[in-house]
């Protein structure tokens, strides 16, 4: 029978022999490759039991044919690993499109001649990036259908302070955000969420360098994720309603809000603070 046995599987049948000799009544269950009689190769899967025959040992073996099985498993791994380098690739194309229109809007701002059309351009490249770094954490992820929003907040809150201008030893940025993974068509609005909102607290919470903090909590309870952001400047001015507040960036949040099918709170009372809460989709197999 040695001769039947792939070079790959002797190391394996061997121990699986050793084991059956020593310990009586033992079952086991293992995939080896065989030769056919022609030298073709097979898989195997191989049952085998020891046990006591007229007072000598004996070993029944039961052998069932899975070459069509693996071989359809290996095309089945091969497609996956494909359309995982794919999706890898569509997220990287994504990432570097938008980083392209960002440019582009960065030099068309050099020639407007107004500061507040060049902010609006400044305003529109830092929306193209809470876009592109969520499918840049995709690109790198192990996970190409979910994205950890925490390493997420860490790099668009710093580059929102790099942006502005704005010294973390002037105006302090708290964070207590949990482990949340975020399906992309969750990401996507969460994200620019977070930009709008810390963006207004850098341009407008705190005048002429007054100190002050941004505290920033993101955590999962319940089937819902929970977003605060809350500082202690100045305070948006006094309103009856959301539908007040007739800024894009205010306008754009209650709009991204809804896309996320969830509720916003918004507090000023010794600065200003956004609380929205959303479901938090499941993961899903397609």
């Amino acid at each position: 029978i040695w001769v039947f046995i792939h070079p790959v599987s002797l190391t394996e049948s061997l121990e699986g022999i050793n084991l059956l000799v020593d310990i009586r009544e033992a079952v086991q269950v293992a995939q080896l490759k065989f030769f056919r009689a022609d030298r073709t190769v097979l898989d195997l899967e191989l049952v085998s039991i020891s046990y006591s025959h007229k007072g000598n040992l004996a070993i029944l073996s039961v052998g069932r044919d899975i070459t069509e099985a693996k071989r359809a498993q290996e095309k089945l791994r091969a497609s996956l690993q494909e359309k995982e380098i794919l999706l890898r690739e569509i997220h990287h194309r994504v990432k570097n499109n938008i980083q392209v229109i960002s440019s582009l809007l960065r030099l068309q701002s050099r020639y407007v001649g107004q500061k507040s059309l060049e902010d609006l351009f400044a305003e529109s490249q830092n929306r193209l990036l809470a876009m592109a770094l969520v499918h840049e954490k995709l690109y790198v992820s192990k996970d190409l259908a979910r994205i950890d929003f925490k390493p997420y907040v860490d790099s668009l809150a710093s580059h929102l302070f790099q942006v502005f201008g704005v010294s973390k030893s002037q105006i302090t940025l708290q964070k207590n955000t949990e482990k949340v993974l975020l399906p992309l068509d969750l990401a996507i609005p969460c994200g620019l969420v977070i930009n709008e909102i810390i963006s207004n607290c850098l341009k407008h919470a705190f005048p002429k360098e007054q100190p002050g903090v941004i505290h920033l909590s993101l955590m999962s309870i319940d089937g819902m994720t929970e977003l605060t952001i809350r500082d202690n400047g100045i305070g948006l001015p006094e309103a009856t309603g959301y539908d007040d507040y007739q800024t894009l960036g205010m306008r754009l949040i209650q709009t991204l809000v809804r896309q996320l099918k969830g509720d916003m709170d918004i507090e000023r009372s010794g600065g200003t603070s956004f609380r929205i809460k959303f479901p938090h989709k499941p993961y899903e197999y397609h």
